[in-house]
């Protein structure tokens, strides 16, 4: 598994269910949800930027 994905923001990605949600709160303390919506793997040569970081109404998040 991939370090980035071990460790950080990352860390624990790979046990959440679509359905589930994440709520991350920022360095200035507002939060922020999340709901899962899919799990995909994609090798890095075929990864499908347009879908990964398409919006959906809210703010994807940033690392």
């Amino acid at each position: 598994m991939p370090k980035h994905v071990e460790t950080g923001a990352f860390h624990g990605l790979s046990v959440l269910d679509p359905g589930d949600k994440v709520t991350l709160v920022r360095d200035d303390r507002p939060t922020i949800t999340f709901t899962i919506r899919a799990l995909r793997r994609y090798e890095k040569d075929v990864f499908p930027d347009s879908q990964v970081y398409a919006t959906s109404g809210g703010a994807p998040p940033r690392t």
